[in-house]
């Protein structure tokens, strides 16, 4: 995947941590999700997102 692809979907996986309810089996959905959003940003770098995102308009 293309880093301008991993921004695309660090962007779109941004706001997944904000939908909480009192199912456990969500709550680690979201955690799993959380996760991966942040591997994949650790994977291309903060400042690069932040250009990309920039560049890509998100």
């Amino acid at each position: 995947m293309s880093p301008e692809g991993v921004t695309m979907l660090i962007s779109l996986l941004q706001n997944v941590g904000n939908y909480r309810n009192d199912e456990t089996d969500h709550d680690k959905a979201i955690r799993e999700v959380v996760w991966f959003r942040n591997t994949m940003l650790t994977l291309v770098g903060v400042d690069e997102f932040n250009e990309l995102a920039d560049e890509l308009g998100l």
